[in-house]
């Protein structure tokens, strides 16, 4: 339930921050990243548990550390694919402010890798709102970039297998299992101890005159007449 309600969320919000703009109220913005981080953090915590539940117990340590590789990875080429499309859209957006403020290409382009808040606040009101207005214009339209792989995500999480949760504690069960495969290496290499000890046995009667089918000592199974 929780990754699909948190699929659902974060879709919701993406679709909500596509609406942003230079006019939209602080506490407008504030609310549209807590649903979206309320969307987000029902689904990643939950896939942990999910991951986790889907494996046996001793290969929960190479599952979770598998899952948060793919997360680091995923979010960091995210972070660089969109991160990428915003800038070069700001780039392009803040030199044709400053061009339309009068400025040349060559001093907009300056302008814009020297802009800070400290400039902006002493530029004419005009320029410092069509700044403003690109920075708006830029990041909206990246969310809808965004819009195709939640959907991917919601339909995962709608045809995700429902697995009961363990009862068993992961260091229970691995200790468990440990204790399972100690006890059967055991088994053979005694046998194959007590079989290694009884032909040494039938040896040495044979070699001190006993007979060999003679009862032999410690459960060892007399082997055929000499």
């Amino acid at each position: 339930m929780f990754p699909i309600m948190g699929a659902a969320l974060t879709m919701g919000a993406m679709l909500w921050l596509t609406t942003l703009t230079a006019d939209t109220p602080i506490w407008v913005i504030c609310v549209q990243l807590f649903v979206f981080g309320a969307g987000l953090g029902s689904i990643m915590q939950v896939i942990v548990l999910v991951v986790q539940n889907s494996v046996p117990a001793e290969q929960i340590g190479t599952a979770t550390s598998t899952n948060n590789y793919f997360r680091e990875v995923g979010a960091s080429l995210g972070v660089a694919v969109f991160g990428s499309i915003f800038t070069s859209r700001l780039a392009e957006a803040l030199t044709s402010a400053f061009t339309g403020a009068g400025a040349s290409v060559e001093q907009a382009a300056q302008s814009t890798q020297t802009l800070d808040p400290q400039a902006l606040s002493q530029l004419p009101d005009q320029l410092r709102d069509a700044i403003v207005n690109a920075y708006a214009d830029s990041l909206a339209p990246v969310f809808w970039y965004l819009l195709p792989f939640l959907g991917i995500a919601l339909i995962l999480a709608l045809t995700l297998k429902q697995i009961p949760l363990s009862d068993t504690a992961g260091m229970v069960a691995r200790a468990r299992l440990w204790a399972a495969k100690k006890r059967s290496a055991w088994r053979p290499n005694a046998s194959r101890r007590r079989r290694s000890r009884c032909r040494g046995r039938e040896t040495l009667r044979v070699r001190s005159g006993r007979h060999p089918r003679a009862a032999a000592p410690g459960g060892c199974t007399p082997g055929p007449p000499a």
